[in-house]
């Protein structure tokens, strides 16, 4: 064979179809490559150095490519993984909140899972059932609701018409266990550990930490009005309460924020039929909502406004 003194510019066929096995993008033998042979490759991009097929340079550049995007498909492959566990975490905290501590949990995700539910469409059913289980404990839940959350469940997350059923009754059974017992102490050191453990963590101050422990416990406290009730006490009914969410929504107030600022806006409510002094009051609510629930400008400005127009139409 005549050797060449002048490595060729480009690279033969074999080479890149060598290349390309080891990446795992071409079958070996019938069989998606799992891993790629990183001896067998060397070895035979030295035999083409050796041959003059490549220069050292293009040896090195095709070997630090095939290591360069293991690692990557890696580094994606467990950054895919931390991010899944997250949600679970999140998940398991959420309804440990609710009063379902993790040994209840998983059982309930295992009858939903034998019923079909299962992948993202499990995660979308428990993220769903959470809401409903808040608006059922807050006597919040009217039917137009409801069968949204129906529509939801039927529609996008394409769960069947005895999935639905079962996904009812799992949140009607938590919501009346969580109103009748309420957390245990457990779950109520491990909520705590958790709020306090992000302050160590710097992912909360210490004030932050404080309202979002005073939030969850007002929403554990037996034998006192829900959050809907305080609302009809105030005259506010089903319709008012949307009118005033969806003023809220549109603010971009949602999630556990809004939950917070609803309970706020009941406070001041209250308050300013009796406040003497309802300007200072105002000031320090005003205050709460920017620092504690991280409200801009016009956000507080909408709130404290809600929170005027439900005390007046009370005393009218």
């Amino acid at each position: 064979m005549i050797v060449s003194n002048r490595a060729s510019t480009s690279s033969p066929r074999w080479l890149r179809a060598c290349v390309l096995v080891g990446l795992g993008l071409l079958p070996l033998g019938g069989v998606q490559a799992q891993e790629p042979d990183y001896e067998a490759v060397g070895d035979r991009l030295l035999r083409a150095v050796e041959e003059g097929e490549l220069s050292p340079e293009q040896a090195k550049a095709m070997m630090g490519a095939l290591a360069s995007q293991r690692f990557a498909e890696r580094l994606a492959g467990e950054d895919g993984e931390d991010g899944e566990d997250a949600k679970w975490e999140e998940l398991v905290e959420r309804y440990e909140q609710l009063g379902l501590p993790p040994r209840r949990f998983k059982p309930m995700v295992g009858r939903l899972a034998e019923a079909g539910v299962e992948d993202e469409a499990l995660q979308e059913t428990l993220w769903v059932m959470l809401k409903l289980v808040r608006m059922l404990r807050g006597g919040e839940l009217d039917k137009k609701t409801a069968q949204r959350f129906e529509r939801h469940l039927l529609d996008e997350v394409e769960l069947s018409g005895e999935q639905v059923e079962l996904v009812w009754g799992e949140a009607k059974r938590l919501a009346g266990a969580a109103q009748a017992k309420g957390p245990s102490r457990e779950a109520l050191a491990a909520v705590k550990a958790k709020i306090w453990a992000a302050v160590e963590a710097g992912k909360l101050t210490e004030d932050e930490a404080q309202a979002k422990w005073e939030a969850y416990l007002a929403t554990t406290r037996k034998g006192e009005p829900s959050l809907g009730e305080h609302y009809r006490k105030l005259g506010v009914d089903e319709q008012g309460m949307i009118r005033i969410k969806e003023a809220l929504a549109k603010a971009e107030v949602d999630g556990e924020q809004l939950e917070r600022v609803l309970a706020v806006i009941a406070r001041v409510a209250y308050a300013l039929e009796s406040a003497d002094a309802p300007e200072a009051m105002l000031e320090k609510v005003t205050q709460h909502l920017r620092e504690g629930l991280g409200l801009n400008p016009d956000q507080v400005e909408l709130v404290i406004g809600l929170a005027r127009r439900v005390a007046a139409a009370r005393q009218d």
